[in-house]
């Protein structure tokens, strides 16, 4: 990570004041994202489900991340305990 101005877009939902971080704001669909949650529970368990919907219907895929010891998933390092990715 890399200067305070790298996050464009903040989701946060209360009462549990999670914050879910998303670098590119609009995306193509071969580029990376650098998507990071913050405010967990530490060693949660979490499921990050994406979906792509477009003129011929809607891709999904999800990923179930263990929260590390202060309640963050840095998606780029961390590794999903399972999937539907490929």
């Amino acid at each position: 990570m890399t200067g305070g101005g790298m996050w464009r877009k903040v989701i946060s939902t209360a009462p549990q004041k999670m914050s879910l971080y998303v670098d590119v704001h609009d995306s193509m669909q071969n580029e990376r994202l650098h998507i990071r949650a913050t405010h967990l529970a530490p060693n949660g368990i979490y499921k990050l489900v994406l979906r792509l919907k477009h003129k011929f219907g809607t891709h999904m895929s999800y990923a179930v991340f263990k929260a590390d010891s202060v309640g963050e998933i840095d998606v780029p390092t961390a590794k999903p305990l399972r999937g539907s990715y490929s």
